[in-house]
């Protein structure tokens, strides 16, 4: 059967053969009762087309919106944490010229007393092109030691120890208007450890505080650390996990973002500069 897969869908070999070793790259887990990895309850309950619909939203888009988009995908990589238990996969973006941005529990395992990974590695540019094939990948490993973060906020950072490849370019995580419930967000991912995808569809935000905001846009286990756009394309949110959604919504969860004004928050309080080259 895994031979049919690789006929059909020859991307997939990489993420088979971490999934069949002797140590595979899995989701990475929070140690809570409600762990990122459990599915997403129930999913979508009487859901119709219809209840998409609100009232003085207009959903047309310039055409740019698909060119401005596919720049800011060349920021978003794939990541590998390996442990002293496993190893695992998050998403990832280039913030500064050698900074990638991702999860607390992306880079720290929440089961073991949050230690940090050992070894970090980032994979730019694994994503089909318009025929269905693997486009050229570039893995660039991490220095480990750089890691740093903060749980509470689920946020962390972690510096590459080679030179991005030319086809990356940084991220700009400022510039934003505070998100609105019934915004639309659009999130740039590596879902299941797969190819980059990005998540299009009944992707309204249904709530907002000061601290996070949440939404309907697809996401699926190894989406956690991309980052979350609006319409613009600037930076509102990163993405981090899924919560149970109010009783009589039609869909049985919400994904969650953290704020990313509070993500730069804490950069700024860890001494952490953003979109220039670390000296």
């Amino acid at each position: 059967m895994l031979a049919a897969v690789r006929r059909r869908q020859p991307s997939l070999g990489r993420r088979i053969d971490e999934l069949v070793g002797e140590h595979p790259v899995l989701d990475p887990t929070t140690g809570s009762p409600d762990d990122l990895s459990t599915s997403k309850a129930k999913g979508w309950m009487g859901f119709g087309a219809e209840r998409l619909v609100i009232e003085g939203v207009d959903t047309l888009l310039g055409i740019a919106f698909l060119a401005v988009g596919l720049e800011r995908g060349r920021s978003v990589c794939r990541i590998t944490s390996t442990f002293a238990g496993g190893a695992s996969h998050g998403t990832a973006s280039l913030v500064g010229p050698d900074l990638l941005l991702t999860n607390h529990h992306v880079l720290h395992d929440w089961d073991d007393a949050d230690r940090p990974a050992k070894f970090v590695e980032a994979w730019f540019d694994y994503e089909l092109d318009a025929a269905g094939a693997t486009r050229q990948m570039s893995i660039v490993a991490c220095d480990a030691t750089t890691i740093t973060g903060d749980r509470n906020h689920d946020w962390a950072v972690v510096r590459l120890a080679a030179n991005a490849p030319t086809t990356a370019a940084v991220l700009d995580l400022t510039g934003a208007e505070p998100p609105r419930t019934d915004d639309y967000v659009f999130i740039i991912q590596h879902p299941d450890g797969g190819p980059k995808m990005i998540g299009l569809s009944h992707n309204l935000v249904r709530h907002i505080d000061n601290d996070v905001l949440q939404y309907w846009t697809d996401t699926k286990a190894g989406s956690s650390g991309s980052p979350v756009f609006n319409n613009r394309w600037e930076v509102v949110g990163l993405h981090h996990r899924w919560v149970q959604a109010s009783e009589g919504e039609s869909i049985s969860y919400r994904n969650q973002g953290r704020r990313i004004e509070r993500v730069l928050d804490g950069l700024t309080a860890h001494g952490i500069e953003v979109g220039r080259a670390h000296i």
